[in-house]
């Protein structure tokens, strides 16, 4: 389904005036370094650059162009250092077509779309962010893998080094940590209230299609009662699992019964010079089971052993724009990953099926230009010893 209304969208381009197209984007330039336990999905630098580096992080192109009076399209082409720190190919992120009657309040909107659960989502661009990071629901690698289900293997390293990065499989977020999926969404919206919902290929912890018939349901319900508050309802239900690259999948067995639960509570809150962003979410999956010695896990009395698993992330974003610092601003997030015990007669009843992480943030931004900001971050996290650290300066330019 991606590929295929990818090429659709990019068929129709030529053929809109160029006066009706809408093109901006964005440049992303970092110094970065890190701690000698660092990973992408760990604290987002890669262990190949832990030493202190300049690169060219990330380049966005937007497109938005009318089709007609009711329906519009648009699109977002990225070149980023995703998993390896170093630019990859570019690649069709956002890529949708929106039904928009001008004299009604609904729409609905087909290809990829961005992620209607949760509030990070909508700020796609460094510019938009107050942080450089999503917070550790949208970004933290767990022990689940698409190809294998519970899988306590190394964190964000399943396979040697020496394996191709697209052959890896490096497990799931919470959430998505690009912030899109592929589907349908309908949506309502008044002057203090949105509702959508989306009919997605793939519960929110992905986006990529799965040959194993992936479908999930998602909602998202927001509502500003004044101007100073704005709180957000979540919720989904779905199938995630993919058929495996290696010969390790039994076709034996109905993968596409195996699914995420997700529920989700946000809310933003300004007020004088201060902003408090906070989100809550529950995860549940129901996944089979995978070790490295005997493969996938079985129950005695035949078939696939199947786990309860379960976690709950929050965070919480203050940020401070004080009157005698024009242009600029001072954040600090504190963030939590908590998993409750699991419970399994093949690994003898309650047990830790991944680890609690806390991390803190604190970040300070200034904007160069109306279009140039600048932010340095600093985060530690685990046992803070130093093993985890990240140090992160970016400038992003809007065009």
């Amino acid at each position: 389904m991606n590929k295929v209304f990818s090429v659709l969208l990019i068929s129709l381009i030529p053929t809109l005036g160029f006066s009706q197209v809408q093109i901006n984007g964005s440049v992303d330039v970092a110094i970065k370094a890190g701690g000698n336990e660092s990973g992408f999905f760990v604290n987002g630098i890669p262990e190949e650059f832990t030493h202190l580096h300049a690169t060219a992080e990330e380049f966005n192109l937007l497109l938005f162009a009318p089709l007609s009076e009711n329906f519009y399209t648009e699109a977002r082409v990225k070149i980023s250092t995703f998993l390896t720190g170093k630019l990859g190919v570019p690649k069709l992120e956002l890529a949708n077509v929106t039904y928009s009657p001008t004299d009604k309040n609904y729409f609905i909107s087909g290809g990829k779309i961005i992620l209607p659960f949760g509030f990070y989502p909508s700020r796609q661009l460094q510019i938009d962010r107050t942080f450089i990071d999503y917070p550790l629901s949208y970004s933290y690698s767990l022990f689940i893998s698409r190809e294998r289900g519970w899988w306590k293997g190394t964190r964000g390293k399943y396979y040697d080094s020496d394996i191709p990065t697209s052959d890896r499989d490096y497990g799931v977020n919470t959430l998505f940590y690009g912030g899109y999926t592929t589907g349908l969404v309908y949506g309502v919206e008044n002057q203090k209230s949105t509702f959508k919902f989306a009919l997605t290929n793939e519960s929110p912890t992905g986006y990529d299609a799965s040959p194993i018939n992936t479908l999930a349901g998602m909602l998202r319900w927001t509502h500003s009662p004044n101007a100073y508050l704005t709180f957000g309802l979540s919720a989904s239900h779905g199938s995630f699992m993919h058929q495996a690259s290696a010969d390790t999948l039994s076709y034996d067995h109905d993968f596409s019964k195996f699914t995420q639960t997700a529920l989700g509570f946000d809310f933003q809150l300004g007020f004088t010079y201060f902003e408090i962003v906070s989100e809550v979410t529950y995860s549940k999956w129901l996944v089979p089971g995978y070790t490295n010695e005997d493969g996938f896990i079985e129950k005695t009395s035949g078939g696939l052993e199947e786990f309860d698993l379960s976690n709950i992330a929050a965070n919480i974003d203050i940020r401070y724009e004080p009157p005698f610092f024009t242009g600029g601003y001072f954040a600090l997030r504190a963030d939590q990953l908590y998993y409750p015990t699991a419970n399994s007669p093949t690994q003898g009843g309650d047990f830790m099926w991944d680890y609690d992480v806390t991390r803190f943030t604190a970040l300070v931004g200034y904007k160069l230009d109306r279009n140039v900001l600048l932010k340095v971050a600093f985060a530690e996290q685990d046992n803070f010893n130093g093993d985890f650290y990240s140090f992160k300066a970016y400038v992003t330019a809007a065009f």
